[in-house]
């Protein structure tokens, strides 16, 4: 693939936000950046997991009030286009995996909120996954799920500022903690990833 085209655009990126903020979907729906944690969730996991099944989990409850087919086919297809790109970003050079993250208005990363999507991924399948925890890719997953979580990340320090430092590291670190996810669940599964 000409990686001067991605198939995920920033115009793409805007479109797909649009919609996640408008009334088309409800306030439990989830934003980009969370949507991202859960398709790359879905995407390292252990199981395939069907559209079908995990495509209504980002909607929220409501679900999503397409103004007809096509802008269905759109949306659920830019969704798609995003998973298929982690997928190839995952199998061609995981190490330059770039997780959408948003910063606050002081330029903190918000890692948290891509983390939550990641952990609804996880939560999809937690039998699934108990495995890793008792490997030495054990850490990585956690590390996620820490940040996933105000209350765990409070126990790093009792020092807020420090507690932003600690979750920002974690967050850059994503790439490298998701392709060690990856690796594991690839050797479980006899995959050779230095084939591809």
């Amino acid at each position: 693939m000409d990686k001067t085209t991605p198939f995920f655009s920033d115009d793409d990126f805007d479109l797909l936000e649009d919609f996640l903020l408008s009334d088309k979907v409800g306030d439990d729906a989830m934003t980009v950046s969370a949507l991202d944690g859960f398709l790359t969730g879905i995407a390292v996991g252990p199981e395939t997991i069907m559209p079908s099944e995990w495509m209504p989990m980002i909607w929220g409850e409501r679900g999503a009030s397409f103004s007809g087919p096509d802008e269905a086919e759109e949306i659920c297809g830019l969704v798609i286009a995003r998973y298929n790109q982690i997928i190839l970003e995952l199998i061609e050079k995981p190490e330059h995996l770039e997780p959408i993250i948003m910063s606050d208005h002081t330029g903190d990363l918000l890692g948290e909120i891509w983390a939550e999507g990641f952990v609804t991924a996880i939560e999809m399948r937690p039998e699934a996954w108990k495995s890793i925890f008792e490997s030495d890719y054990g850490a990585a997953v956690s590390l996620i799920m820490a940040l996933a979580s105000p209350d765990t990340m409070s126990e790093f320090s009792r020092d807020p500022d420090e507690v932003s430092v600690i979750a920002n590291a974690i967050t850059e670190e994503l790439p490298i903690t998701v392709s060690a996810i990856d690796a594991y669940w690839k050797q479980r599964r006899g995959f050779d990833a230095d084939a591809q």
